[in-house]
């Protein structure tokens, strides 16, 4: 869901001539290679930020649920993932 916002987010910034992004790139060497940096770029950030605020979210919620690892009277688990005594309250 992130990427597919990252690109929406990409084509609107070059369609739209207000921002000047399109007149940008095609004033470089080879506008088409910049286009696609810029594109991918956009996407894999908001990807990857679409991914660490999932993962935040999961282990929020897991926490003050009490379920999973993240019990809310539990010790470390050794299965557990490395961080996971460090978010017991």
């Amino acid at each position: 869901m992130g990427v597919a916002l990252g690109l929406t987010f990409a084509l609107i910034l070059t369609l739209t001539p207000a921002f000047g992004v399109s007149a940008l790139i095609a004033l470089g060497s080879n506008p088409h290679d910049i286009l696609l940096t810029f594109v991918g770029t956009c996407a894999l950030m908001f990807g990857v930020g679409a991914a660490l605020t999932g993962l935040v979210f999961k282990l929020t919620e897991a926490c003050l649920s009490g379920g999973g690892y993240f019990g809310s009277n539990s010790s470390f688990k050794p299965n557990a993932p490395a961080f996971a005594g460090l978010l017991t309250p």
